[in-house]
């Protein structure tokens, strides 16, 4: 982390716990970006902290066209 920084080693060992970890996460996400392996795993990993789920994706990959809530027609649970 220090060359990473550009700071010697000691002054590692003095930053803050806020500052040390938000500059491990940006190292970390450095190394990663430079392969085509690690890039793959940073967009795992965002799409892994997602919340929400990708609604049009969802929709566009089932065939439903995106905007069109359950094909069309209504709702009606599992047994019509």
């Amino acid at each position: 982390m220090a060359e990473y920084c550009g700071i010697p080693l000691f002054q590692v060992y003095e930053l803050d716990v806020f500052s040390f970890w938000a500059l491990l996460r940006d190292l970390v996400i450095y190394n990663k970006s430079q392969t085509k392996e690690g890039r793959t795993w940073l967009k795992n990993a965002h799409r892994l902290t997602r919340t929400e789920p990708e609604s049009e994706k969802l929709h566009r990959k089932a065939g439903k066209g995106g905007s069109t809530r359950h094909g069309g027609q209504e709702h009606q649970g599992y047994y019509h």
